[in-house]
């Protein structure tokens, strides 16, 4: 499991910044956001976030949580807004 703070905060930054260069998955599970972005996107450690023909999960810190949680409140509300639009 992956835990590289700044790593996942560059990413999260960068989808929040540029939604239109993102693809948003429609929602499976609760408390889920599932979306992709282009390979071409320079992130560090890749292949521990984005390993090829395999799933990475990211648990986030509650330090991290606590120290971004402006950002991650609008993923929740995405998240929240997306789900409203379900049957």
């Amino acid at each position: 499991m992956a835990s590289n703070s700044d790593s996942i905060y560059n990413v999260l930054t960068y989808i929040k910044r540029h939604p239109d260069r993102v693809t948003f998955k429609p929602l499976e599970y609760g408390n889920v956001v599932t979306m992709g972005i282009d390979d071409q996107v320079p992130v560090a450690n890749q292949d521990l976030y984005f390993p090829v023909n395999r799933l990475s999960v990211n648990l986030m810190t509650d330090d991290f949580v606590g120290e971004y949680s402006s950002l991650l409140d609008y993923f929740f509300q995405h998240d929240t807004k997306y789900a409203a639009r379900l049957p």
